[in-house]
């Protein structure tokens, strides 16, 4: 997953550590939202 560096900086300067851990964790997060809301590509 491509985060764009503006967003990962804008999460890191308003969240802190709770954001940069948030990031770690988005690809799994959006793995799992796809899978159980069987999103797909548009």
């Amino acid at each position: 997953m491509r985060i764009p560096k503006y967003f990962r900086n804008k999460i890191i300067r308003t969240f802190g550590d709770k954001g940069e851990r948030w990031l770690l964790d988005l690809p799994e997060i959006f793995k799992m939202c796809k899978e159980k809301w069987r999103l797909e590509k548009g």
